[in-house]
This record gives C-alpha cells, sequence and structure tokens, in this order.
C-alpha cells in the first residue's frame, strides 16, 4: 500500500509550547488532517502485523538538502496512526522503518513524499 502525500513538516516543528504545555502546532494539525484523508481515500488498514514502513522523498522545491531526512519519519508514523492504517507505531506492530532521498530530476521538480506500509 503506497500513498503520496505532501511533504510532512519537520519533527522539530510538531509541537509548541502554550504556557506551560505542549500542543500540536497549528501546520502540524493542518497537515495531519489533510493527509489523514487522503490516506483514508487510498490505503486499506494494515491486515497483518508487523509491518514495515518506507518513506520515500523526492527532492524539488519544498524540501531543503540541509534538513535531515530522520525528521519525516516520525510525522508519517503518526499519520499512519490518525488515519486508522496503523494500530499503534510500536514495535509490535512496526519493526521497520526507513527513509529513502532521491535528488531531483530537474530545478523545476516540486518536492514529493510517498508513504508505503509492507508486509
Amino acid at each position: 500500500m503506497m500513498c503520496e502525500i505532501p511533504i510532512p513538516p519537520s519533527a522539530n516543528r510538531l509541537w509548541r509550547m502554550f504556557g506551560s504545555r505542549m500542543h500540536k502546532s497549528k501546520h502540524y494539525v493542518e497537515w495531519l488532517e489533510h493527509c489523514s484523508w487522503l490516506l483514508k481515500q487510498t490505503m486499506n488498514p494494515a491486515a497483518n502485523y508487523p509491518v514495515s514502513v518506507t518513506v520515500t522523498i523526492h527532492g524539488g522545491k519544498g524540501w531543503t538538502r540541509a534538513r535531515d531526512i530522520d525528521n519525516v519519519l516520525k510525522p508519517c508514523l503518526d499519520l499512519l496512526r490518525e488515519a486508522g492504517i496503523l494500530a499503534e507505531d510500536k514495535v509490535d506492530y512496526v519493526t521497520e522503518v526507513t527513509a529513502i532521498y532521491i535528488p531531483p530530476t530537474s530545478k523545476k521538480s516540486e518536492a514529493t513524499c510517498f508513504v508505503e506500509v509492507g508486509d
């Protein structure tokens, strides 16, 4: 099962402080809501556990080469849970998480992200 989604926010920008309380950032909440809808349209809940998750970034506009690739993993796993594709992201459910970066093919390319869940 694979789905194309907008580039996830960096794990460094998922949470914000308001007074003494932590909450999800507005951008993160909006991204989760939009992408959750996309995943529900194209992917079915995982039937067998454990699974592997692969996040593939095709570089381009919307992705900075200075960004840490591992910062896409947390929001993507959270998204899979939010959309009901994964019951949990604990090791009983997910035993492998891979991030792949593919450089852009031209200077005009837009960055894209693909999330895949496999057995």
